[in-house]
C-alpha cells in the first residue's frame, strides 16, 4: 500500500514539472527573451508578456541605421491594416541617443509601442547580428515561424521588409484566426 502513494507522489509531480515548464529562447514555441524596455512616448516601461491575446511584430532597429528608417512606414502601415483585429508591432530602438529615436517616431507618426533600450544583454539574448532584425509571436506569446520573402520559413528576419505588402499581411491574418 505504501509504494501506491509513493507512486502516486510521483506521478503528481512529474506532472507539475511539465507543467509549470517555461522554454525561454530563440526555437518555434519558445517564449521570447524577457528585456526592459521604456516606452518613447511617456517613458514607462513596457512588459511584453502583457501584449497576450495580440499577435505581435517584435522589431529591433537603430536611428542610424537606414534600411530600419526605410521599413518604418511599412511597419506603421501594417499596424493600422491590422491593429484593430488584434495585432501590434513593438518596435524595439536599440540606441544610444533617446532623442533622435523621439525625433523618428514623431517624423513617422508611429502609433504602436516604440521602446528604447540600448542594453547590449538583449542584444545578446537574442543574438542580434545586426539591424532592423524582427519576430513574430502568436496569440500566446510564444515564437513562431514566419515564412520570409527572401529565406522561407525563419524565426528571425533579418533585413527591412515591406510588411505592409499582402504576402506579410496574409501571414498575420492567418496567426490572428489561429488559438
Amino acid at each position: 500500500m505504501h509504494y501506491k502513494v509513493i507512486y502516486f507522489c510521483l506521478w503528481i509531480l512529474t506532472l507539475t514539472a511539465c507543467q509549470t515548464e517555461v522554454r525561454t529562447g530563440l526555437n518555434p514555441g519558445d517564449f521570447p527573451p524577457r528585456f526592459k524596455a521604456n516606452k518613447v512616448s511617456d517613458n514607462l516601461e513596457f512588459k511584453l508578456a502583457k501584449q497576450k491575446g495580440k499577435v505581435v511584430l517584435l522589431n529591433f532597429w537603430a536611428s542610424w541605421c537606414a534600411p530600419c528608417i526605410s521599413e518604418l512606414p511599412h511597419l506603421q502601415e501594417l499596424h493600422n491594416q491590422l491593429a484593430k483585429s488584434g495585432f501590434t508591432v513593438v518596435a524595439v530602438a536599440m540606441d544610444n541617443d533617446l532623442n533622435s529615436v523621439k525625433e523618428i517616431a514623431d517624423r513617422f507618426h508611429l502609433t504602436f509601442p516604440v521602446l528604447y533600450n540600448k542594453s547590449t544583454a538583449t542584444s545578446s539574448s537574442y543574438k542580434l547580428s545586426g539591424y532592423p532584425e524582427s519576430f513574430v509571436l502568436n496569440k500566446s506569446g510564444r515564437l513562431v515561424l514566419i515564412n520570409d520573402s527572401i529565406n522561407g520559413p525563419v524565426i528571425k528576419i533579418k533585413g527591412d521588409r515591406p510588411w505592409s505588402k499582402r504576402f506579410f499581411v496574409d501571414q498575420f491574418i492567418k496567426l490572428m484566426a489561429k488559438e
